[in-house]
């Protein structure tokens, strides 16, 4: 099992990784209405 200190690493590098993702444009934010709505719309 991860040590607290270790989650949290992998956790920052995760952020990092996706920040990165966004700044070099292969991902873009969704705003959260929009994934909400959308959600809302499969589940009915």
């Amino acid at each position: 099992m991860c040590g607290q200190t270790e989650v949290e690493q992998l956790g920052f590098q995760e952020a990092a990784r996706r920040a990165d993702e966004l700044d070099q444009g292969e991902t873009v934010r969704v705003p959260a209405d929009e994934v909400d709505r959308e959600a809302r719309s499969l589940l009915k």
